[in-house]
């Protein structure tokens, strides 16, 4: 038993011996240079979505620090996405940065001038900073929007904003 075990370990050990092991190397020439893989259109956006819902999240957790950091990935990928300024812009509002919120509202409109839920937002921003009538141009935008699916939290928004600007019977009809 003792001679199959040493003979078998001298077998292996013969075998390994004969293995050898070669690297090879490349090196990039300073002219060569490595192509992105390409990023189509549906994965960007797809990965936008996600980031946005995520920066959503951090914003309900009160961490709006890290929700803009979100954000701004969302903008570097996909420019033109009007969600991504809107939601910027209640940030900004809830910190206090009424300019920069102002500015992502308004961009988010230019990229979807139909956009209710924008319209809504916006609308509540100028109501907080006592801009009642173009507060209530962008509630009754919002809730002249085809299919709009939020007009009882926008007609509850604009009562609010009529009765802090002392218009309680039209708060009553918008409540």
């Amino acid at each position: 038993m003792r001679l199959t075990i040493n003979i078998v370990a001298l077998v292996v050990a013969l075998a390994l011996a004969g293995c050898t092991s070669t690297v090879t190397r490349t090196e990039a020439k300073a002219d060569d240079k490595i192509e992105p893989a390409p990023k189509d259109e549906k994965s960007v956006r797809k990965l936008a979505d996600t980031r946005l819902e995520l920066a959503s999240l951090y914003f309900s957790r009160g961490q709006s620090e890290t929700a803009l950091t979100e954000i701004k990935k969302v903008i570097e990928a996909v420019p033109d996405y009007g969600p991504a300024y809107n939601l910027r812009g209640l940030i900004y509002a809830s910190l206090g940065n009424s300019a920069q919120a102002e500015v992502s509202f308004q961009q988010a409109l230019r990229i979807n001038p139909r956009d209710a839920d924008t319209m809504q937002n916006y609308g509540w921003f100028l109501c907080q900073n006592q801009r009642f009538a173009q507060a209530d141009e962008q509630f009754n935008s919002a809730l002249g929007q085809p299919n709009y699916r939020g007009a009882a939290m926008t007609l509850r928004a604009m009562g609010n904003c009529q009765a802090r600007d002392g218009r309680l019977a039209d708060a009553e009809a918008s409540l």
